[in-house]
Formats: structure tokens, sequence, C-alpha cells
């Protein structure tokens, strides 16, 4: 596993009296005919590989030995006269990409990697609520790609959910060379790793949350969290490369025992060509703009790390001073907390559902203030990626999270808005009325926004940076 492909197709050694014949995957463009006697050495070919003999299929992700010895079947291989090695010798590669919350940036790199000749399949759960991207095969897409949602589900017998189990099933089906996954909860990345090792398919842990680095909630058994946290790091250690989205995350795995040339960080991004948008045609938003009143907005997954107390603060000084309107778009836990507040009489706040991924660039354009908040708990290992998508809207954000947070040092540093503590409501309100008095400092704070995202969420650079680990 984690093996790279050969620049020349075949190392020869000694071998034995069987005839093999080499020939590069229907896939790819170009076909090689090589004859060559099988190796007896452990080491021959050094990449992707299958064996096909009297039509039984066997995976060698690294050698011809190596699989026959593997797959139990040494005696029944050695009396077979002929044998076809079908051999990767191109770039292309069949690839899953998991990301079990259907994040937008995910699936643009999907796109990217089928538009360059790739197989790919792109997996994401179909039943959780949170913000989704653009999951459906369009026109414009290559022929190449695939997307599949996958329900959770219980086990009628043993209870526990499949979600896991049913995805690694499609793996097994696609036979892919590699596979990456993210923002799953760790039973979830773990049953796929298994899989894939199971199936000798490279995977790639893709880090976009450190479980175990958050502290146990009061719902949380000390039991179940310590079990989370192995399972975490031994997915890691069995994992053939980590991208880390951040430099405290690769921190984290090297500290698991991974060694560094198996970490990559490649920090998140957003796709500058969905949300850039100029027009602020959104039509929850349309009476207060005709009316002149500003629009404070926060946009996606909402729970107990996301700060909704402060929300509810910001709320009720809206109604105290009688400016400003706060419209929350989420589902899930914090919503609800949000609508007994509401219940409570809090006029200036106003809750939708999310929205369609094509309203939502109208809707972050829509709003005077974007909002984001992370927990100082959570902050420690995780990053907000609302905060990127907001950066194309051109809008200022305002974002209760750690400074310690690379999103927190992201707005800092290109000027593109303003972080207060997650444990200072009075502060994050101040904050909050002082952008709306100064329209000169939210244009500034905008457009350094916007301007940073055209530079760094080009889909090109980054899908080069994913190529050469999905496909060395």
């Amino acid at each position: 596993m984690g093996c790279r492909r050969p620049r020349s197709l075949v190392e020869r050694r000694p071998t034995s009296q069987a005839l093999v014949s080499l020939a590069g995957r229907t896939a790819f463009p170009e076909r090689h005919h090589i004859s060559t006697n099988i190796p007896q050495t452990s080491r021959t070919f050094s990449c992707w590989t299958e064996l096909r003999a009297n039509r039984i299929h066997w995976s060698a992700p690294s050698t011809a030995s190596t699989a026959l010895r593997r797959s139990g079947k040494r005696r029944r291989c050695s009396r077979i006269r002929h044998l076809e090695v079908i051999i990767a010798s191109q770039r292309p590669a069949r690839i899953v990409v998991h990301d079990y919350l259907g994040h937008p940036f995910q699936i643009e790199l999907s796109r990217e990697l089928a538009r360059r000749g790739h197989d790919v399949r792109h997996v994401h759960c179909s039943t959780i609520a949170v913000g989704q991207g653009k999951l459906q095969v369009g026109e414009p897409d290559s022929g190449r790609l695939s997307i599949i949602g996958v329900p959770q589900q219980q086990n009628p017998i043993s209870g526990p959910d499949t979600y896991g189990q049913d995805v690694g099933s499609l793996i097994g089906d696609f036979a892919p060379h590699v596979v990456i996954s993210g923002n799953s909860p760790v039973p979830v990345q773990r049953d796929i790793q298994q899989t894939c090792a199971q199936w000798r398919i490279r995977f790639v842990y893709w880090l976009q949350d450190v479980y175990s680095a958050r502290a146990p909630s009061v719902k949380t058994r000390p039991d179940d969290w310590e079990r989370t946290a192995r399972c975490e790091k031994a997915t890691l250690l069995s994992s053939d490369a980590v991208v880390a989205i951040a430099e405290p995350f690769a921190d984290f795995v090297r500290q698991c025992g991974v060694q560094p040339e198996h970490i990559t960080v490649i920090e998140n991004w957003a796709p500058l060509a969905e949300m850039e948008c100029d027009s602020d045609d959104w039509a929850p938003a349309s009476s207060y703009h005709s009316s002149g009143e500003p629009i404070f907005l926060y946009s996606g997954t909402l729970d107990d790390r996301h700060g909704a107390d402060l929300l509810v603060r910001l709320a009720k000084a809206c109604d105290a001073r009688n400016t400003g309107v706060l419209i929350v778009v989420s589902e899930g836990s914090g919503r609800r907390a949000l609508e007994s507040a509401r219940a409570l009489g809090i006029r200036r706040l106003q809750l939708y559902d999310f929205q369609p991924y094509e309203h939502v660039p109208r809707m972050f354009a829509a709003a005077d203030v974007l909002l984001a908040g992370l927990s100082t708990e959570a902050g420690q290992m995780s990053v907000p990626s609302k905060v990127l998508a907001y950066l194309c809207a051109g809008r200022p954000v305002l974002a209760a999270i750690p400074s310690t947070n690379r999103a927190a040092q992201l707005l800092a540093e290109i000027g593109a808005g303003q972080v207060v503590s997650p444990d200072d409501p009075d502060k994050y309100v101040e904050a909050a009325f002082a952008l709306l008095a100064d329209p000169a400092r939210r244009l500034r704070m905008g457009s350094a926004g916007r301007q940073y995202a055209r530079r760094a969420f080009a889909i090109e650079p980054i899908a080069d940076r994913f190529e050469e680990i999905l496909v060395p």
C-alpha cells in the first residue's frame, strides 16, 4: 500500500516459466502490450495492478507475488498457464471522494479531477441537515463523474448505523485505486479505512476535524470518548496518507505517530466560481432592503459549538436598539434553541431552512455583515468552512472564534473581518453594531476578502496538489 508508479513498466528479475502479458487499463488512452515471465521476487510491479486468470480476479496494489501470497491461491495460480496483468501506466485513475457532509468545495475537487480524465465517484450522506453543495451531475460535468448520496439507516438486528458499511460496499463495487475521505464521524472513517485495507486500496485521511481534541460533553460517557480517541488515532496510523487542513492538525497527526512524509497540509477553500455574486436579489431580504434595514446573516451548521447563545444576544440587542435584523439560515439543534427564544417575543430574529444551493450566493450578497461562531473548546481543532465561502461574497465577517483558530488568523491577516472572543457576548454585540455604523470599513473588509478568494481559491492549483497525493 502507498506505493508509487515506476517510470518503467517492468523491472526484470529471475522468473518462472509462466508467461505474463501486460496491458493498460481500458480507461486509459494508451495501451502497453509487453510479454515477460512472472517474477519470483517480492518487488516487481510497484504500481496499481489487477490480476486476471481464468476469470478469477485478485487486487495487487504493490507486487504480483504479494497478491498471490495474500490471496491464498498460490498453488492454484502456479498451474495457470497465462496471466494477464493490467497496469495503469497513465495518470488517470479511479478515485472515490467521500465527504460525509456534502460541502461545496469537496464536490468542486471531484469535478475538477473528473475533468482531468479520472473516473471519480463522489459519495456523501443524503440524510443530514447541513448546507450542501451542488450534488447533482449537470450538463457541463464530465461523464467520468458520478455522485451518490447514501442515507443513514439503522441495522434492524444490531441497531447501530450502517452508513460506513454501506459506503464500504460502494467502494468495493467501484474498485478504485484510491479513496480520500473526510468530514466523517470517527466510526465511519474507520469502517471506510478497513474496507480499503481489505481490498488493498490506498486510503487518504482528509482530516477536517479532530474529534478526540474536543472536551467530552455532559451527554458523552468518558469511556465512549476514550474509545473515539483510540479509534481516531488507529485510523490515522492505518492510512496511507493524511491531508490536514491546517498546521495544528498536522502537529496532532505527527503526535499520533504518523511519519511526516505521509502528511500534507492543504488548507480548505470555497468554490469561487459558484459563490462570487454581485446580485443581492434574495427574496427573504427584499423587504428589509426596501426599508433600509441592515441585515446580519448567519448560515450553516448550528449546534452547541457555534454560538447560538451569541445570536440570541445579538437579536435582543437589535430589538433594544430598534435597528438591524438577524437572519439565521440553519436547521438542527441550534435552530430549535433559536425558535424557543423567538417564541419569547424577539421580533428582529428571522429563521429560515437551508436554501437551495443556487440561491446561496445571492443570500450572502444580501447581508451587510456575515456571522460565524465557534466555541473555545471546538476552536482548537476545527476550522469553520463557512468563513471561506463568506469571503467570496465580498461582505465583512464578524467571527466569534478563538484567536488561535486558523479562520480567525486568516481574517486578521487579510483584513476581511473582525474577530472577537466567543466567551465575550458584550464585545460581540458591540463589534456588530460598530460595523453597521462604518460603511466604509465594511466595504474595505468585503473587498479584501474577495481579493483573497480570487488569489487563493482557484481550483486548478489546488487540484494539482491533491493529484500528487491521490495519483502519485
